[in-house]
């Protein structure tokens, strides 16, 4: 007969039901919140694009564009997003940008922004185009903007919006399954009940079902009623016909059995002797097959109608073993029993008479077995009481030990028995929720171990018990997962590049060795231009991990797809980073360096509009005394000069100041140093805060000033290469100098300068596609002619 379960069945479909509501309500709001996401980022793509579109212009037949830093720093919001551009002459031809960005673009005429899915570099990205009609071009024409970004902060987006619509439906349907998990389990409780009344019943029980049940299943609790009322009628009356045969037949068989024994002890011919023997035997071995099924009768009623108490176990068999020391008054009964009892009660819950005889059925099948001595033990283990009866006799085949249970089932052996004594003990153990068992005894013979429950030892107890040794598990398991596992073996040796010199770096690979001393980290020191070119190219320079400080120059390396992402993000006060791939090791302000010699102390300008006003009006006294570096050789000085330009309202007049004082232009900040110490120059500007306090290393000749009205902050970042060799020793560099003692490091080696008190943070330049609006070609070259034009001519 197949079975199945009701229940499974409702549960299953009304779940099935629930994951196909789910399923349908999940993939249509993912379809609405990728269209919202999509439309939210392209309004702002599509502004940014409109915003560089403003800045088109035509001069002397030439399209130039200056690139807005506004429209990337918008875009930049996102802190995900990378961010392409390309601009198209009416040609055709490429005025600035990515020359392979959006080939499959169809260049358009109109006003009308129009939004477009493609692919960069492997990446999915988003493009806005833009049109713009310019009758400067000879014969007119449109000038294509195509402006594309990645697709990481929609996505984010898009999921976020998801999880947010889609919690509350997973909640109420887990609700919903819970109340019908509920309300089913609710239905069948009056089956469960019905299932626990007939399981926790006797092997005789037949009494009917008591207590309400629902309508639904009265009809099968009746006709279960009917049936077992039946089935209790049959056995009754079954059992009342073997007990009465019984009785009648226990009168005449011992007097056939007395009259046996008188007979032998008259007769002297051996013929009738043997046959008054065989009498004999068979009237003895019919009285104990009568007084066997006197005794299954009689444990029947026991246990079908007795009321049951708790029992002291020892008590119990010492009662049995008495009588039958009693009915066993010769050699071989009461002489041959050994009892070893527990020295504590063995409380145990059962009816009396039914106990009683299943211990009498054990020892007396143990005496008719055995020629020697039956060892009775008694004690508690592990919650039962443990009954033992051991005998030295044949013993018992394991292929007849499950069989021997079985009514009028014999072993195989020459001893008399009715083959009904295991049977009824059997019985009896599993009535009282307990188990036997036949095992060889040690040296020969058979033990017969019966296991009943104590009497406290209640379910809840064993719940409790469980639970302990659940939770002791538990706690064990944990912690053998927080077990910290063997380190993997890092990388033997990995390559650190920089625009540090070698001799400060020292100090920080002494520090990194302390920490990892299986790592062998080397320095190479390039130029920021030759580093990122090499990485760029995939030169033959190996690179594990970049640190310069020149944000824009990483940047972009990362945002055209050659950093590698870090599994882990900065996460302290100090450091930021950009998409898991840029990150912050420190901040290195600009200041201005005086010479004590050619100033008053207090006459030194603490403002950059100070220091344009001094030399305005007293170009002469520093003519030829203001040093800079040529921010078109030095990248470094680049990429401040363009924070300066979009920070300070003061950047073109300080430049052109710098041009009526004659400004000496430099090529690297060591010779413009040099100069100063020498007394060469009076004023050094814009010089890093590390090289100069390394350079001058507390020099009384100098003054180092931080300006009062903005200090630039350039942060040195470092950078994983994606074709670094040894990424993952990398990366724990990477988190070492991120740490208070690795920032420590780069403190005391000069490289990061300790940070001075009183500067906002709001004036550190932060990470983002918006630094690559100076590194355009257009836009840098017409920012170095401004910057030339000012500082040579002072105009």
């Amino acid at each position: 007969m197949m079975r199945y379960s009701i229940q499974r069945r409702i549960l299953v479909s009304g779940a099935a039901l629930l994951t196909m509501i789910g399923l349908l309500m999940f993939l249509a709001v993912r379809f609405y919140t990728q269209n919202a996401a999509d439309e939210a980022f392209d309004r702002v793509l599509g502004a940014a694009a409109l915003t560089i579109a403003d800045t088109i212009e035509i001069e002397n037949g030439e399209v130039l564009v200056d690139l807005p830093h506004s429209a990337f720093a918008i875009l930049g919001t996102s802190r995900l997003n990378r961010v392409f551009y390309r601009i198209l002459a009416p040609d055709g031809s490429l005025v600035t940008g990515s020359p392979i960005l959006g080939l499959e673009v169809v260049g358009g005429e109109g006003l009308e922004t129009r939004f477009v899915d493609s692919v960069y570099r492997e990446e999915p990205v988003r493009i806005a185009t833009v049109s713009r009609f310019t009758s400067e071009w000879p014969g007119g024409g449109w000038v294509q903007i195509l402006l594309g970004e990645t697709r990481e902060a929609r996505s984010e987006l898009s999921w976020r919006l998801t999880l947010n619509a889609v919690w509350p439906v997973a909640g109420v349907s887990l609700c919903a399954f819970v109340l019908i998990l509920f309300a089913v389990r609710s239905a069948f409780l009056p089956l469960r009940a019905v299932e626990r009344d007939l399981t926790e019943r006797g092997a005789a029980d037949l009494a009917p079902i008591a207590g309400p049940v629902p309508r639904e299943v009265s009809s099968l609790v009746s006709a279960l009623n009917d049936f077992m009322e039946r089935l209790d009628a049959t056995l009754s009356t079954m059992r009342a016909f073997t007990a009465d045969a019984a009785h009648q037949l226990r009168t005449p068989l011992m007097a056939m059995r007395a009259q046996s024994e008188v007979a032998l002890d008259e007769a002297t011919a051996p013929k009738a002797i043997d046959r008054l023997r065989r009498i004999h035997l068979n009237a003895v071995s019919a009285s104990n097959l009568a007084n066997q099924l006197l005794a299954d009768a009689t444990t029947f009623h026991s246990l079908r109608s007795g009321a049951r108490e708790t029992l002291d176990l020892r008590g119990v068999i010492a009662e049995t073993t008495t009588r039958l020391n009693l009915e066993h008054d010769q050699p071989g009964g009461a002489s041959r029993l050994s009892l070893e009892l527990a020295r504590d009660a063995v409380p145990v819950h059962a009816e009396p008479i039914a106990l009683r005889e299943m211990i009498r059925n054990l020892i007396e099948n143990a005496l008719v077995h055995t020629d020697g001595a039956v060892d009775i033990r008694l004690m508690r283990r592990n919650g039962q009481a443990l009954l033992l009866v051991e005998d030295r006799g044949q013993g018992i085949a394991d292929a007849d030990k499950r069989a021997v249970f079985g009514r009028f089932v014999r072993g195989r052996t020459e001893a008399s028995g009715s083959g009904l004594g295991l049977a009824i003990a059997r019985s009896v153990a599993a009535s009282f929720a307990g188990r036997i068992r036949l095992l060889d005894r040690p040296g020969g013979g058979l033990t017969v171990e019966v296991a009943l429950p104590l009497a406290h030892d209640t379910p809840a107890s064993r719940g409790r018990a469980s639970l302990i040794a659940l939770a002791w598990l538990a706690a064990l398991a944990g912690t053998a997962a927080n077990t910290p596992d063997a380190a993997a073996d890092p990388a033997s040796q990995l390559s650190l590049v920089g625009s540090m010199p070698t001799e400060r770096m020292g100090a920080v690979l002494a520090a990194i060795g302390a920490v990892y001393p299986d790592l062998h980290p080397t320095y190479t020191q390039a130029l920021p231009s030759q580093a990122v070119a090499q990485i760029a190219a995939r030169g033959e320079l190996p690179v594990d991990l970049l640190i310069l400080p020149t944000p824009d120059l990483m940047v972009m390396l990362a945002n055209e797809g050659f950093a590698h992402q870090s599994a882990f993000t900065a996460a302290n006060a100090w450091a930021g980073h950009w998409r898991s791939e840029v990150f912050t090791l420190g901040y290195d302000p600009a200041v201005i360096l005086y010479r004590n010699a050619a100033f008053r102390q207090p006459e030194f300008p603490r403002r950059r509009a100070d220091l344009a006003t001094l030399l305005e009006d007293d170009g002469g006294r520093f003519r030829r005394r203001v040093g800079l570096v040529n921010i078109g050789i030095d990248a470094v000085a680049y990429a401040t000069a363009a924070q300066d330009a979009l920070r300070s309202g003061l950047y073109l007049r300080t430049a052109s100041a710098f041009g009526l004082a004659e400004a000496r232009i430099y090529e690297t900040v060591s010779d413009l140093l040099q100069d100063l110490q020498d007394g060469r120059i009076d004023i050094a500007y814009n010089v890093p805060l590390s090289q100069a306090r390394a350079a001058m290393n507390h020099s009384r000749t100098v003054t180092i000033l931080m300006p009062e009205d903005d200090v630039v902050q350039l942060p040195i970042t470092a950078l994983i290469p994606r074709t670094a060799r040894h990424a993952e020793a990398a990366e724990r560099i990477l988190r070492f100098l991120l740490t208070p003692a690795g920032r420590a490091s780069l403190e005391a080696a000069g490289i990061l300068p300790v940070q001075p008190a009183g500067i906002p943070a709001t004036q550190r330049v932060s990470l983002g596609p918006e630094l690559l609006v100076y590194l355009d070609r257009l836009k840098r070259s017409r920012f170095l002619d401004g910057w030339f034009q000012a500082v040579v001519t002072g105009r």
